[in-house]
């Protein structure tokens, strides 16, 4: 009869073999746990790249109004799809608000992204 040994890393050991046999109960656990890890690592990353991205979009010369007014020069339509697109806010307040939208699953406005991937 072959008895079995725990060894200090988890792992089941035969004596006759020395071929390790895996703790199934441990190895679940800890997979769980490593995924958990990652998923809450994922949060920050998330949150840093769109905040980079995002304020990349603010370095690139021009504006979405500029590109969607084209060689129309008009201040009151061009003030007036600045308070429509939310841009004559701070850009901080704005990034905040394209969180909290992403964060619900709305794209309502797929304008801007749009313009900002193509001045990336």
């Amino acid at each position: 009869m072959t008895m079995v040994q725990i060894g200090e890393n988890g792992w089941f050991y035969t004596p006759d073999t020395r071929h390790p046999i895996p703790d199934t109960q441990h190895l679940t656990s800890t997979m769980l746990t490593v995924i958990r890890k990652r998923l809450l690592l994922a949060i920050p990353t998330l949150i840093g790249v769109t905040f980079i991205t995002f304020f990349a979009g603010f370095l690139a010369p021009g504006s979405p109004i500029d590109a969607k007014l084209k060689e129309r020069n008009d201040p009151a339509a061009r003030a007036r799809l600045m308070h429509e697109y939310g841009l004559d806010r701070p850009p901080l307040v704005q990034y905040v608000s394209f969180l909290l939208n992403a964060a619900r699953g709305d794209w309502e406005n797929p304008f801007l992204m749009i313009h900002l991937s193509h001045r990336l």
